[in-house]
């Protein structure tokens, strides 16, 4: 019980430490960069989830995952903040919570399908190996869109 309540901690912990710090990082250096960070974090994260040993501190692994949870929140709702008009943000907001929520379900019956058919080490791998396939296919996504970037930030402010 005691170790559950570490983990906890470590996670909000790492979480608030995180968030600010790297909300105010993206406003100067962009967000594709950063959620791209993130996702390698999630990936590294769930990577040492599926290998870790029996007695490994998985408190720390827990920390790690407050982490790329402070940088993609925070990062993530700029983003939509971006791309967004001000006047549809609220409902910008309201559908990104929505696809989360929809598909957080899906993802964990696949995770329980996972754990129960080939493992408890499964769904980690397959997590691991999806963050790490984000990463990659962001890299290929249209550099033209430059929603995020500190540069379309400013040529944006100043048309207002």
């Amino acid at each position: 019980m005691r170790d559950i309540l570490l983990m906890v901690i470590a996670f909000n912990f790492t979480n608030v430490i995180v968030a600010w710090p790297v909300g105010a990082l993206s406003d100067r250096v962009g967000r594709r960069g950063l959620i791209a960070v993130a996702w390698s974090i999630y990936a590294v994260t769930y990577l040492g989830l599926a290998i870790a040993a029996p007695g490994f501190p998985i408190v720390v692994l827990w920390a790690l995952y407050g982490v790329y949870y402070g940088v993609s929140d925070a990062v993530g709702k700029a983003l939509v903040a971006d791309v967004v008009p001000s006047a549809q943000r609220a409902t910008g907001y309201g559908i990104l919570n929505m696809v989360t929520g929809l598909v957080l379900l899906p993802a964990s019956i696949l995770a329980g399908l996972l754990w129960d058919g080939v493992g408890p080490h499964a769904p980690f791998w397959f997590g691991a190996g999806c963050a790490a396939a984000a990463v990659v296919l962001l890299g290929f996504i249209n550099r033209r869109s430059r929603a995020g970037s500190p540069k379309a930030d400013r040529e944006r402010a100043s048309r207002t």
